[in-house]
């Protein structure tokens, strides 16, 4: 989805019936690059059109909450994101990464279905 097309938030957490919340599942990213058999955070609607990306709503940053219990402000780019020229989150292309989502820091593919974390 175009960043021009999305919706705002709920304030109450429902979803928007087309899916076209910012952020969509806000408290469950899926990572920055994603393979064909990739797991998604939204498990009712697994697919690339339906992702789920940070909402930069803080001038341009999103909230961003680590493991060891420090908060952020953070941009889809140093999230490891890569954005086209009217903001949709792409799932493939040389400036995604995923090292900050794998728990090493290293740029590997987000689990599969079954489970199965693998290297690019």
């Amino acid at each position: 989805k175009r960043a021009i097309d999305r919706t705002p938030n709920r304030e109450d957490g429902s979803r928007d019936p087309e899916l076209r919340a910012m952020g969509g599942h806000g408290y469950a990213l899926d990572p920055p690059r994603l393979a064909e058999n990739s797991d998604f955070a939204d498990r009712r609607h697994r697919s690339a059109e339906h992702r789920s990306g940070p909402d930069p709503r803080h001038a341009g940053r999103s909230s961003v909450a680590f493991a060891d219990g420090h908060v952020a402000l953070r941009t889809p780019a140093e999230m490891g994101y890569q954005l086209d020229a009217e903001g949709r989150y792409l799932t493939e292309g040389v400036e995604a990464t995923n090292r900050y989502f794998s728990g090493d820091r290293r740029d590997r593919l987000a689990p599969t279905v079954t489970g199965s974390p693998s290297e690019p």
